[in-house]
């Protein structure tokens, strides 16, 4: 499993290439040679491979994002979570971000939880959108169907209310 932090998460003192190695280091018996092969295909899933020497100060957020996100994959995961994957990038990045999301579903297949706030979000990554308030679910469906709810409440939280 994979899991991509709110705010990537990057530990400080570790370049790119360690913050994308460290899963494999912790859990893997993979030796050097392996794990560079591994650490440099995800950085290049998320264009990030001139990064590897740099630290996380030295990134923009949306590249700390796609850090996060190489980490994440790194391992291979049949499942990843998603915590507010667009949360604190401005709109421009925000949209890459999806882009790369859509994008890596379709290559590399993987179940996702994602957890946002935001409806774009939503509909731009979910295959079902489920609805919360106060831990129960109001309406579990495909987005167009989420989206035409007819359910006062549903469309309030999701700002759909006229």
């Amino acid at each position: 499993m994979g899991y991509l932090f709110q705010h990537a998460a990057l530990i400080n003192w570790l370049s790119v290439f360690e913050n994308v190695a460290l899963p494999l280091r912790e859990t893997t018996s993979l030796k050097e040679e392996e794990i560079r092969e591994k650490v440099e295909t995800v950085l290049g899933q998320v264009r990030l491979l001139d990064a590897m020497a740099k630290f996380p100060a030295e990134l923009s957020g949306g590249m700390q994002k796609r850090v996060g996100l190489a980490r994440a994959l790194v391992t291979e995961p049949r499942i990843i979570l998603y915590d507010e994957p667009e949360a604190g990038l401005d709109p421009e990045m925000t949209v890459d971000i999806l882009h790369l999301l859509n994008r890596l579903k379709e290559e590399i297949k993987p179940t996702t939880l994602t957890v946002t706030h935001s409806l774009d979000c939503a509909t731009h990554l979910g295959d079902r959108i489920a609805v919360f308030e106060r831990g129960r679910i109001l309406m579990d469906a495909p987005p167009d169907e989420v989206l035409a709810s007819p359910l006062p409440r549903v469309r309030a939280l999701l700002g759909l209310a006229e």
